[in-house]
């Protein structure tokens, strides 16, 4: 994952006034995982990442920049 999108949901989570520990309390995802990966130090796979999305209430969308297809990924 690259920083842009942690950067992204560090800034969602502190609009919602949420915490790492909210975040884990809801994924599962031990708080030291979580703050692993929003600071760059471990790898977020994409079911890591949605299940992230989904307890700030957020999705992701993929565009093709060949076709201009717009994937929603739930």
């Amino acid at each position: 994952m690259t920083t842009n999108v942690t950067a992204l949901i560090l800034k969602e989570m502190e609009r919602q006034g949420k915490k790492a520990s909210n975040i884990s309390a809801k994924t599962g995802i031990p708080k030291w995982n979580l703050s692993r990966y929003l600071h760059g130090q471990r790898a977020m796979d994409m079911d890591t990442l949605i299940i992230i999305l989904k307890s700030l209430q957020c999705s992701l969308q993929i565009r093709n920049n060949k076709t201009g297809e717009i994937i929603n990924v739930e």
